[in-house]
């Protein structure tokens, strides 16, 4: 996916932060282990990308590379979903285990506007219309 309104918010060796001017901040993460300082900056960019689309903010999520990612890290994301200002969640990629793990995150952070992908291009077309996607709320 390439989309030439999107601006770099931040990134690292190892992951990646971006948002549009719709509001729409995509975060990925490369391969290896989700630790929780890495956590900790990527989460930590997320919530500045947010803070520049107040109201409008929506966080669309790779969860490909975070089936590897240590209980500290665990448990620093699911901590920091409560305070983050975003109107949305979409989650991709994600294996059945960290498909179950976010629902739970979700719903125990009282999230109610989120659901699960298999593709980018479903998060994002879901991220830009008010129609729940298969998951939303089970």
């Amino acid at each position: 996916m390439t989309n030439e309104t999107a601006s770099p918010a931040a990134s690292s060796d190892r992951f990646r932060v971006e948002d549009d001017e719709n509001g729409v901040i995509r975060a990925t993460v490369d391969g290896g282990w989700m630790t929780k300082p890495v956590a900790q900056a990527m989460c930590a960019d997320i919530e500045r990308a947010a803070a520049k689309h107040p109201g409008r903010a929506r966080l669309m999520l790779d969860m490909g590379a975070m089936s590897k990612a240590t209980p500290g890290a665990g448990m620093y994301a699911m901590r920091s979903i409560k305070r983050l200002d975003l109107s949305a969640i979409a989650l991709y990629r994600a294996n059945g285990f960290m498909r179950r793990f976010a629902r739970t995150v979700m719903r125990l952070s009282r999230f109610r506007r989120f659901d699960l992908f298999q593709e980018e291009s479903q998060a994002r077309t879901w991220l830009g219309g008010d129609t729940p996607g298969e998951h939303a709320d089970r």
